[in-house]
């Protein structure tokens, strides 16, 4: 009887962890795909600050890119 319940509880923490790690999954899957127009905008508006004057603002655009970039790279060990 002792077993059964072992087993039965091993079952219980298995699917409890598939469903956290699948939702985390899921969760980093869309900061992913979103990560596209986040960067978009962070790069236009370091963009037009730096135009403005604001030369500390020029290293926003490009370290945007980079983090789009790596993000992408990632995407391809979540799936």
């Amino acid at each position: 009887m002792e077993e059964y319940f072992d087993k039965l509880g091993t079952k219980i923490l298995d699917g409890m962890k598939e469903w956290i790690v699948g939702g985390l999954k899921d969760i980093a899957l869309w900061v992913v795909d979103s990560s596209y127009w986040i960067c978009l905008i962070v790069a236009i508006m370091a963009i037009i600050l730096y135009i403005a004057g604001l030369k500390k603002a020029g290293k926003y655009a490009s370290i945007s890119l980079v983090i789009y970039f790596l993000m992408q790279s990632c995407k391809g060990l979540l799936k």
